[in-house]
């Protein structure tokens, strides 16, 4: 029978080993023989020990080596730390497959400082798809659009070679009547033509951010005005009746050519698809809760149907039609106005009805201070 003084120093032993991190064993079969009852409780304490720190020690050893796979011991207090690492291993293994495979909604909680890097590298990653995707829309788009403008292009260029050619050919035997026809049928083809290109740099310049952006506090009304006048011969060819609806007041802080062209589109294709003795009205509120001001072109044109709205000021849409009286149009106004009021920081839309007119509205910010600058209304057009 072994002392308890030799039990003791075989148990230190076993122990020392514990604390070392070594694979801990223990005679038992010598130890059992005439123990006490004290010191075979000892032993059997000892036995569920080591078997616990084995069990423990294997975990850690696979834990380290990566196998997520074997299970965690069971009734093992010692594995207990140890569970949550694994089952956070296990998250964030399945968390890395979600990101890798696009998944950047993932949100990383492991690991304190660990996470933030993490985290910074998802939102890196998710800022890159958003411009990759972003990149392959705007490529796949303006692909589109400029399929439409050079089918656009076709139809008045190809009527341009096709009445040159009759009258070469038919020179000799055209009197001056024919020969007027024809060159004013060219002219109109020509400014259609030159229309769309001078509409298609314009776009080109505010796509590459070219134009330049130069808010001023503005007097709406005046600028309404303006191009009123400069609309008036056209309108007056049908007799369209202008109408202006604007409080002396009305004032907007925004870039002053850019609402110039805008409120100049909208009232050229007011014009266009109104019949004659029909009215354009230029309507302006100011919202004050929303510190917006609203301008609305109103017309009693021939109107849009619902189908033809949800194309509108989309670059990938073709939409174009002729006037009341066949005037022609280039498609990329609406485009324009769409860009300049977004700079401005506004929105544009429309309300129209087949047969009863249509109504093209956008907002601009409210001016902020009383005085009113005018000098953008001098700079180029």
């Amino acid at each position: 029978m072994l002392e308890k003084k030799e039990i003791i120093k075989k148990v230190n032993a076993v122990l020392v080993q514990i604390i070392e991190g070594k694979t801990a064993s223990l005679q038992l079969d010598e130890m059992m023989k005439g123990l006490s009852g004290e010191c075979e409780e000892l032993a059997n304490t000892m036995s569920q020990l080591i078997a616990k720190v084995n069990e423990s020690h294997e975990f850690v050893l696979a834990l380290s080596a990566g196998k997520l796979s074997v299970l965690p011991p069971r009734q093992n207090q010692f594995i207990a730390p140890l569970k949550q690492l694994h089952s956070d291993l296990l998250h964030l293994t399945w968390q890395t497959k979600e990101i890798a495979e696009g998944d950047y909604s993932q949100k990383v909680s492991f690991m304190g400082d660990f996470s933030v890097a993490f985290n910074k590298m998802i939102e890196a990653l998710k800022e890159r798809k958003k411009l990759e995707d972003s990149l392959k829309e705007s490529n796949a788009t303006k692909d589109k659009f400029f399929s439409i403008i050079a089918h656009d292009l076709i139809n008045p260029m190809g009527a341009f070679v096709s009445l040159t050619q009759s009258m070469l050919d038919n020179f000799e035997n055209k009197d001056r009547e024919n020969i007027r026809e024809n060159l004013h049928a060219m002219h109109n083809s020509s400014k259609s033509t030159f229309a769309l290109l001078e509409n298609l740099l314009t776009w080109s310049r505010s796509q590459r951010g070219t134009i330049p952006f130069n808010p001023l506090n503005s007097d709406l009304k005046f600028v309404a005005l303006q191009c009123i006048s400069t609309l008036k011969e056209v309108a007056d060819k049908k007799a369209i009746c202008l109408q202006l609806e604007i409080a002396d007041s009305l004032m907007s802080y925004c870039d002053v050519n850019m609402v110039t062209t805008v409120i100049r589109n909208l009232m050229s294709n007011a014009i266009k698809f109104t019949p004659e003795n029909g009215t354009i009205t230029i309507r302006g509120t100011h919202h004050a809760e929303s510190k917006l001001i609203q301008l609305c072109i109103e017309d009693t044109g021939v109107g849009i149907s619902p189908e033809n709205v949800s194309k509108l000021f989309f670059v990938d849409q073709s939409f174009t039609t002729n006037g009341t009286n066949n005037e022609k149009g280039t498609g990329l106004g609406l485009i324009l106005c769409k860009e300049f009021i977004k700079r401005n920081e506004g929105e544009i839309w429309v309300e129209s009805e087949e047969g009863k007119g249509s109504r093209f509205c956008f907002t601009l910010p409210e001016s902020t201070v009383e005085e009113v600058d005018l000098s953008g209304l001098f700079m180029n057009q």
